[in-house]
Formats: C-alpha cells, structure tokens, sequence
C-alpha cells in the first residue's frame, strides 16, 4: 500500500475532500465521537458516560440514569443541537501552505522542498462530524431512545517520510525503498442514526415508577446491566480514496553505466461527487449539517454494553464496566465513480541529480469511469472500567482500551490506551487524562463541565491539548444540553 505523489494533477485531486475540511474551519469542523466529556479524560469514555453523550461512544449505556452533581443529566428528554467539535492538523491552520500546496504543486526545488515540509503525517490530517441534532427520550418502562443526524468528515495526506525524501527532495540514496500507505483522501457523508437502550437486572432502575428502586441494605454485584445499538443510514456525499493494493517498490540500479532507478509497482485512486459539486459552494452545507447531495448510501451498526459491576449499601455505583463496538457497515458509491489509475510501472528512469516534473507527471495515470464501488467504515472495539470514589460518587477515575477493526477510511493504525479522572463540585465537573497510542502517539487530555442551570448543560473537552499548544494539530469538542420533563434522579 503506497503513496504516490506522481505530479500537480494527482496532488489537487486527492486535495479536495481535505479543502472541504479546511475551509469549515470556522465552525472547528468536528471529531466523530462528539464527546467532549470523554475526551476531557483523554477518551476514557466508553464505561463512564451516559445519557445523550452515551448515543456517541456506547449506546449501552443510553439508558443508564446519572446523578445531577457537576454536569450530569438525568432528565426525560435530553437535546442538544449542532454537537461540533474538531481534530484538526496543522497544515490546515496556515493558509499560506495551503496555497502552496494547491498553487503549483512540483514547479520547482524549492516549491518541492515545502511541500515535502508540509505532507508530514498528522499534519494534513482530519476526522470529525458536525451533530444537526441529537434528542434522547427516557420511556417510562422500556428503555431509552435517541436520534440524531448530523455530517461526518475524513480527510488525510499522510506520506511516509521516505516519499517526501524522494519524490518531493531528491534524496535517492538507498538501494532498495518500499513505500506503504499512512492514510490518503477523504470521505464526506451524512449521517441519520436511531438508537435505543435499555437495562437489566435486580435494581434496573424506572421499570414501575419512574424512578430507582429504593436503596438495598447491603452492597450487591451487578445490580444493573444495559444493552443498546444504533441503526445508520449513511448517505455519501463524496469520496476519494487510495486503493489498498497500490504499491511501489524503487531499485537502485545503472543505465548506461550510470546511476539509474527502477520503479515498479502502480496505483488506484477511487472518486465520487455529486452533479454539478462545487467544494467552495458547499462549505456552508457542512457548517449548517444539511446534506449537499448524494454520491452513495451504505447502512452502519453501533453496538454497546454498559453495566455496573458494583453497587454499595448506600446504592451507590462504584464500578462500572462498559464494552461496545463502533461504525460495522459500508457504503456504496455509484454517481459519478472514477477512478485514476497508473498500474503496472515498470520504469527505469536516469538520475542527473534532479527529478523534472516532466518525469514525475508521467505517473499521473488515467482516469476512466466505472459503475461503483464500495468502502467500509472504520470500525473499533472499545472496552473500559471506570471506578466511583468518595462517598458521594463525586470523583470517577476510568481506563480504556481501543482497537481497530478494519483497515477503512478514518481508521486509525494502532490500538490505545486511555487513563482519565472527572472530579465533580457543585456545578462544575473537571476533566484530564492520558493517551497512548491510536492517531497520535501521545495526548494529555483536558475537559470542563458546567451545569449553567438545572436544565441546561455545557462540556468543552480536548484529548490533545498538548499538540494545541505545541501548533502540531488542533482538536477539541463542544456539547450544549438541555434537559426536559420529569427528573430522574
């Protein structure tokens, strides 16, 4: 699996779904979890969060009914409304390398010198959604129900360093270089998901009246247990992605006893967009979560568990545990499908110490039309403990672990391990926590929640703020609540 950055044209067409991206800055066009709670720990989430927040990261645990200390909800009708937040890479921040990137591509050295500058990876990097709307309905018996619509975003340049080296810089120097793909193009859809959850168990809260059960006289082992799933309808508004099997293998070799190199190996770049698509025109369609017409539609499935593992004589929860997997499914493109493709290269081309364009815009390929074809999502398993302490539950400590599934678009390359801490006062709940691995290697998470009123609560989190002060990459979330009806409490 390669990246190939064979010349200006493949560079600009591979560039658009990230300019979508970039020009939403604005509205920090948003991360696909949209839990500013759970990344305020460093994205320990999956065992610690519930209610509208659950329908993000575990739908199991939908129905379970929090205390209202710090920033927690437990009301009958839960809404938020354009739930936005945002991982973003920095090249996306400077216009001026945006422009360079978009202008001239391989003109000359030194416009090749910035570019291999700008295409590191993490840098032209984005993943997110953009929440219209997300409404949870406690029932009175049953279970909980949630719905929400909003726009998801991928977007990635990831090259190797070694293809900067040599395509963008000139550095042929090794004898053999194999070339794998990080992450290259960028995927558009909107999203329209129901979700339901409910729970079981000896003290399942609401099932009579409403309201918990009265307190046990003594401690009790999984008194409750929720279970939920979420139904998508996915609906593509424009794709380009490189092909799996692209690769490239460079040999080190002589022509005419002098140094030469073989290139050999060849590339797919798969696209879709809507008639007429004009990515300037289209921004505000992201900004507002309103569709910008259809390229491909796919169906997806979230699935959770949420349970408390421990329960004490005062009926408080001291160990939860919470498993649940993420975005099964796939989506199929039609309207308008490409593909470029530049397949079996077998070149040996003479080194005079430079690269022309003229040599490079040989491998810029054909495009031709096809029928369709298809993606899966990025699906991860996510499991986690989260562990109440103090006698009022006003401090939650949670570890968490994830793993990808699939080698999709937006799929991350490596598992990761969270360790967060949420403590509660008054009407403030204060969040941080640790990450290892996953998209970036390492994040210092940090998060504030406040209950403004009984009815109505803010959460900001970021699970990098160190790359936010270190100008690496940008990534927050934000989450305005309001709760109505009956108090669950």
């Amino acid at each position: 699996m390669t990246t190939i950055t064979w010349g200006s044209h493949f560079l600009r067409s591979s560039f658009c779904a990230l300019l979508l991206v970039t020009l939403g800055v604005g509205t920090l066009a948003a991360q696909h979890r949209l839990d500013p709670a759970g990344m305020g720990r460093g994205q320990a989430s999956v065992a610690g969060t519930s209610g509208i927040g659950a329908i993000a990261s575990n739908p199991g645990a939908l129905d379970y009914r929090p205390s209202n200390v710090g920033s927690g909800m437990a009301r009958e009708w839960t809404v938020s409304i354009f739930n936005i937040g945002g991982t973003l890479g920095s090249t996306f921040l400077s216009g001026s390398e945006l422009g360079e990137i978009f202008s001239g591509g391989l003109s000359d050295q030194a416009s090749r010198v910035r570019l291999g500058e700008q295409l590191q990876s993490g840098r032209l990097f984005s993943n997110g959604a953009n929440n219209l709307f997300t409404v949870s309905w406690a029932l009175p018996r049953t279970g909980t129900l949630g719905l929400h619509y909003g726009q998801r975003l991928f977007s990635s340049i990831n090259l190797p360093d070694a293809v900067a080296a040599v395509l963008v810089r000139n550095e042929l120097f090794e004898p053999h270089l194999d070339f794998f793909n990080e992450g290259v193009g960028g995927i558009w859809t909107s999203e329209l998901g129901l979700s339901f959850g409910t729970t079981f168990g000896p003290r399942s809260p609401r099932r009579a009246t409403g309201r918990l059960l009265p307190s046990p006289t003594e401690a009790e082992w999984f008194p409750e247990i929720g279970v939920g799933g979420t139904a998508k309808l996915l609906m593509g508004v424009t794709s380009q992605m490189l092909d799996d099997q692209s690769a490239l293998t460079i040999e080190r070799t002589t022509k005419n006893n002098a140094l030469a190199y073989h290139f050999r190996g060849g590339y797919i770049v798969r696209s879709a967009e809507p008639d007429g698509f004009n990515i300037g025109n289209e921004i505000s369609s992201f900004q507002l979560g309103l569709p910008a017409g259809m390229t491909g539609i796919g169906v997806g499935v979230d699935l959770g568990i949420h349970g408390v593992l421990y329960r004490d004589d005062n009926s408080r929860d001291k160990v939860l545990f919470g498993l649940a997997v993420q975005d099964i499914g796939s989506l199929n493109w039609s309207t308008n499908a490409r593909e470029r493709r530049a397949v079996g290269i077998d070149t040996i081309i003479a080194f005079n110490g430079n690269l022309s364009t003229d040599v490079l815009e040989g491998f810029s390929g054909d495009t031709v039309s096809i029928s369709d074809y298809s993606t899966t999502l990025p699906t991860v398993v996510r499991a986690g403990l989260a562990v109440n302490l103090g006698g009022d539950n006003h401090m939650q400590i949670a570890l968490e672990g994830e793993l990808p599934v699939t080698d999709a678009p937006g799929s991350v390359d490596a598992g990761r391990v969270s360790l967060g801490g949420e403590y509660h006062l008054e009407r403030f709940a204060f969040r941080t926590g640790l990450r290892f691995g996953g998209i970036n290697t390492f994040g210092v998470g940090l998060g504030v929640g406040w209950r403004i009123a009984d009815w109505l609560v803010l959460d900001v989190g970021s699970s990098e703020i160190n790359s936010f002060f270190g100008g690496d990459r940008v990534d927050l979330a934000f989450r305005l609540t309001g709760g109505f009806g009956e108090d669950l409490r």
